[in-house]
């Protein structure tokens, strides 16, 4: 990213001088076609020192506005795999809270974390522990849509932001990026690393704040891990049970119809499942 920028900075400097130089050399054509008149020759050479003004003002300008670009990505990019850290999550809850208040523009919450993470370090070392999270970030990445917004938390945890998606729709994203991981081969001087994700769902309801929606999506995660790991689990209540997710189950206990409208979606509002 840094190397970018020095680039985007150098190509600003070479085009910002470029047009000084030729602003330059056309007011020196016109002084040598008019020199013996002593004002034109003025007018000339302060169309020199004007151009020359405005060609650094602009370079400073561009540079300005690069840097900053570049310190806000360093401020809300996770350095290892190149995707949001806490802060920037903080920034997108902020902002779908709003719409969803404003707009009713329904979101829900993915929170992921590998399983057995640290049996991964303390056998195969870090440097592979770090390359193992690179590519579960590169595959929820390539598995979510280009609107979701992806985070990573902490050592080996993800939250991914699920824009306009009602908890259904968010249970089958969670498996599919379940399934992908598990699915993706990790490997190690020709020996297979088993790489596996444990995934919490949420979906935002009325009277919500952020810590409230983060600390549901936890439990379920929590929930997931307790349960045996290589699992999702959503959580929408204080009263958690399993069940698999699947509208007929859900109706044969009782649990699908307690609504809470989100634009045209609707919200299962008192259930821990499971997601297999």
């Amino acid at each position: 990213m840094l190397n970018q920028a020095i680039g985007s900075l150098r190509k600003l400097d070479i085009a910002a001088i470029f047009s000084w130089v030729s602003v330059a050399v056309l007011a020196l054509t016109q002084t040598s076609m008019v020199e013996s008149d002593n004002l034109q020759s003025y007018w000339s050479f302060s169309s020199i020192g004007l151009a020359s003004c405005l060609a650094f003002s602009e370079i400073r300008r561009r540079r300005s506005e690069i840097q900053v670009q570049v310190f806000r990505d360093a401020a809300t990019t996770d350095p290892l795999t190149g995707v949001g850290n806490r802060r920037w999550l903080d920034i997108e809850m902020k902002q779908r809270l709003s719409q969803f208040r404003r707009q009713y523009v329904p979101f829900s919450v993915l929170m992921m974390d590998i399983d057995h993470f640290k049996s991964i370090n303390d056998r195969w070392g870090h440097d592979v522990g770090d390359l193992v999270i690179v590519k579960v970030s590169e595959t929820i990445r390539k598995t979510l849509r280009d609107m979701d917004v992806l985070c990573r938390i902490g050592g080996e945890e993800f939250l991914a932001i699920l824009p306009g998606t009602d908890i259904k729709a968010a249970c089958v994203a969670a498996e599919r990026i379940r399934h992908a991981i598990e699915m993706c081969p990790f490997f190690k001087q020709d020996r297979v690393i088993p790489v596996n994700l444990s995934v919490g769902v949420t979906a935002a309801m009325s009277a919500d704040e952020i810590d409230v929606i983060l600390k549901r999506a936890d439990e379920a995660l929590y929930a997931a891990k307790r349960d045996g790991r290589n699992r999702c689990f959503v959580k929408l209540s204080i009263e958690p049970f399993s069940i698999n997710a699947h509208d007929s189950l859900f109706e044969e206990r009782g649990v699908l119809d307690t609504q809470s409208r989100l634009g045209n979606s609707k919200v299962i509002d008192n259930s821990l499942m499971m997601v297999r």
